[in-house]
Formats: C-alpha cells, sequence, structure tokens
C-alpha cells in the first residue's frame, strides 16, 4: 500500500522548497531515473562511514561485516525477480548489462544468422546488437508492431526462422510503455531453440518480475530506474547457458588462479564481475529493493494504471495535445503540443517546476513508425499523485507568453 505522506520519504522534496520559495517539485520523468529515498542514501552512506572496506579480499571485521551486507544484498536483489543466488551478477547498469552479454555470446553467431527486435526499443539494447551484427555480418530483422505500436506472439512467430538466433526487446518500452508477451514469447523462443534478452529496466521497477515463470534466458535492469543509486546494475542469465558465455571482463574478483598462459576462472556470479565492484550502490540497490517491497509490487502497478488512466483523461481535455499512446497501461505518457516544439513546452513547465522530458528518449528508431523527430514524456512513479497530474495539465492549459495561442481547455 502507498502511503499518503510518502513524499515525506524523500528529501529533494522538501530541499527543493528550500532551493526554490514558493515552488513544488513536480517529478514526472521517472522512466529516465527516480528519486531517492532517505533510507537508500542513509544505506550508502552508512558504508562509506561505517565499513568502507573491500569484498572478497579482508580478514578483518570491517571487510567481514562488507561481506556479510553485499552477500545479503546479492540475495535480495535475487529474490526481488525470482533469481538463485548464482543466476545474478552485477554490472554499473543495464547498458553494460548488454554489452557483456553481446560480448559473451558474440562466438555463438554466424554470418547470416537473425536477430529480432523491435523500432521502438531503447539505442542501449539496440545499438550493441547493430555492432554484433556488422562485426558478424548478421541481419537485424526488425518486428512489424500493430495499430497501438504494441508487439504480440503472432509478429514474432512469423518473423522467426532456422536462422533466428536471438530475440531481443523489452519487456515495457521507455516510449510507448507498451507491456510484452514476455512469457509467451519466451516459451515460444526456448522451443525453437532461440535465445531471449529481456529488457527489464522500465518493467522491473513498476511490476512483479519472476525470471523464471517467463522463461526468459537473460533479464536486465538498473537500480536508478527503481528508487536505487545510479550506476549500478544486475543481470539474470539463464545458467543452462553458461557454457556458451566466453567471459569478456578480466580481471581480479573474476579469476581463481593463473597458470602460466591458463586462467581459471571462480563460479557463477564471480566470474562475471571482475574488479572491485560498485559495493555502496549494490547495498542501496538492495534497500531500494526492500523498500519497493514493503510497498508491494501490485499496489505500485495499480497505482501506475490509476494514474495513467486519470492523466489521460485530463490530457485530451486539451484540444491541441496529442497522445501516442493512450490505450497502454504502463505509467509513460507520450504526447506532443501541436506547433510546439517539445523542448519549448518542458522548459517553460520547468518554470513550474513541472519535471517532464522531451526529446527523442534514446529510443533512436520510434521516429521510424511515428513521424516525429521529438516528444514529450510523463512518467509516474510511488511519490506522484492526481494533485500532481491536475497542476501540470493547468500549467500546459494556462501555458505561458509563447503557448497562449495554442491551448484551449
Amino acid at each position: 500500500m502507498i502511503k499518503k505522506n510518502i513524499k515525506n520519504d524523500f528529501p529533494i522534496f522538501l530541499n527543493y522548497v528550500k532551493k526554490y520559495p514558493g515552488k513544488e517539485l513536480l517529478y514526472l520523468d521517472n522512466s529516465a531515473t527516480t528519486l531517492k529515498p532517505q533510507v537508500v542514501i542513509d544505506a550508502i552512506t552508512k558504508y562509506y562511514n561505517s565499513y568502507s572496506a573491500n569484498v572478497h579480499r579482508g580478514d578483518y571485521k570491517i571487510a567481514y561485516k562488507t561481506d556479510l551486507l553485499f552477500k545479503a544484498a546479492r540475495i535480495t536483489i535475487a529474490e526481488f525477480i525470482n533469481a538463485d543466488f548464482e543466476e545474478l551478477f552485477f554490472t554499473s547498469g543495464a547498458t553494460a548489462s548488454v554489452n557483456q552479454i553481446v560480448n559473451m555470446l558474440e562466438e555463438q553467431f554466424h554470418e547470416g544468422d537473425e536477430i529480432i527486435t523491435t523500432y521502438s526499443e531503447h539505442s542501449s539494447l539496440v545499438a550493441p546488437l547493430i555492432a554484433l551484427s556488422n562485426r558478424r555480418n548478421l541481419k537485424m530483422r526488425y518486428l512489424k508492431l500493430d495499430d497501438n505500436f504494441r508487439v504480440n506472439l503472432k509478429t514474432v512467430q512469423a518473423a522467426t526462422n532456422e536462422k533466428t538466433k536471438l530475440i531481443a526487446i523489452a519487456q515495457m518500452t521507455n516510449t510507448i510503455g507498451d507491456i510484452r508477451p514476455i512469457k509467451e514469447i519466451c516459451d515460444f523462443a526456448r522451443k525453437n531453440k532461440i535465445m531471449t534478452l529481456i529488457d527489464g529496466t522500465q518493467s522491473a521497477p513498476h511490476m512483479k518480475v519472476d525470471v523464471k515463470d517467463l522463461m526468459v534466458d537473460f533479464f536486465v535492469f538498473s537500480a536508478h530506474k527503481m528508487l536505487g543509486p545510479t550506476g549500478i546494475g544486475a543481470t539474470y542469465y539463464n545458467q543452462k547457458l553458461f557454457p556458451k558465455l566466453k567471459i569478456s571482463n578480466l580481471g581480479g574478483g573474476a579469476v581463481y588462479q593463473i597458470k602460466g598462459d591458463l586462467i581459471t576462472f571462480k563460479d557463477s556470479p564471480y566470474c562475471f564481475e571482475a574488479g572491485t565492484p560498485n559495493i555502496a550502490g549494490i547495498i542501496g540497490f538492495a534497500t531500494a529493493v526492500k523498500y519497493l517491497t514493503e510497498i508491494g509490487m501490485s499496489s505500485i502497478w495499480e497505482h501506475d494504471q490509476e494514474l495513467k488512466r486519470y492523466t489521460i483523461e485530463q490530457l485530451t481535455k486539451l484540444k491541441k495535445v496529442k497522445i501516442y499512446n493512450p490505450d497502454n497501461l504502463s505509467g509513460i505518457i507520450l504526447f506532443n503540443v501541436e506547433k510546439v516544439f517539445p523542448q519549448d513546452v518542458a522548459s517553460q513547465l520547468s518554470n513550474e517546476g513541472i519535471c517532464i522530458r522531451s526529446g527523442d528518449h534514446c529510443a533512436k528508431t520510434l521516429p521510424l513508425i511515428i513521424k516525429e523527430k521529438a516528444y514529450l514524456r510523463l512518467s509516474t512513479y510511488v511519490y506522484n499523485t492526481k494533485s500532481d497530474i491536475d497542476k501540470v495539465v493547468k500549467a500546459i492549459a494556462n501555458g505561458g507568453d509563447f503557448l497562449d495561442g495554442f491551448f484551449t481547455v
């Protein structure tokens, strides 16, 4: 259950008012990153103030304490997506996770093999795949989306053939905000010996994820999208694929021993984590996961859907606002104001303490299906309310000097 005074858990709201008297922070750019509750900030600070030792290396008390916290954090994060301890390794974020997966799998691809994705994916997913395709002379195949820019199982089935090696898509996109039928897609892929790489950066913060039930091969997500710190993410992988993975990040922490020219690696997950990990970030990540778990992922999802319906209802009253994804379930709303450049709208709203995003949102191929160069994106999370939405809609309706001619309620 989301408590009414949840904003009190996030110090940035009070600090914003102190810095800008008379202005309230209305943060609605949660698909880009989320705000941090005090408990996450405290957990990170406590590590630096009270332990601050490295992991896996020390034989003294604060090192032992750090080891315990690090291990407990991995357990917490793995359980959050129903993964086993050995199946989850840490990276600097989902972008690094995708690149590491692609590098480890590269030798499994041969000339003429095909990769399936869509034009509505984030560049952090698509760009490494295109680079792999160029190196190995593969074919990128982009799925046809329906009239609401959604993916369905039939289009996936129609796009696959005997050369399909990988399906790489988001569970929830960061622009259209559609929820893909990942379980059905992964079930089909597994039966046809096709690997799956699922971008969970938007879905993991907002809905219950069970990687075993979904039957995914790889699932990546980032802490900063779910109230955690920046610079830390996690990767789940299906351990049955371990023999196919060529360990690509080499160094201390991943290596068991070196004898002459022979390197022996540690067991999973440590073999994937060369170098000193982001210990403070991982502890903060686990604290954020605990915070979300206490609220309940079902409550968060219901809250997202309620706000989405309300926001669509209110925005549609503004005749000059065009919404591109009104029927998708997530709290992501992609829209534009007719005849007004998106950045001008976002800049004007910023004067009212409103934070929404303008641009292509790192979905560089999206203009191929939505014929616009830039868009406005409003994305909600646990601390947003209907009152926030009312203030945003009012600010859009009122506009500024250069917007007055475009808005009619």
